[in-house]
């Protein structure tokens, strides 16, 4: 899970294990969009369903965190 969800640090991202997932993409996602394979109403959508998995991920860790 590390993996999918960075963690943020003094405004910039440590990434644990592979480097970060959900940021890889949201990278990808940029270059998509500069390069005019997305429209801007697709990349706004993929991002804001990209936010939400990785808030959900977030908390998935922290209440895995408290149950051990």
């Amino acid at each position: 899970m590390f993996i999918v969800h960075p963690v943020k640090y003094m405004r910039r991202f440590l990434f644990h294990g592979a480097g970060g997932s959900a940021a890889e993409v949201q990278s990808q996602l940029y270059t998509a969009l500069d390069l005019g394979y997305l429209s801007e109403d697709e990349f706004q959508r993929i991002f804001q369903e990209l936010e939400t998995l990785s808030k959900q991920v977030s908390k998935l860790i922290s209440y895995l965190r408290k149950a051990d």
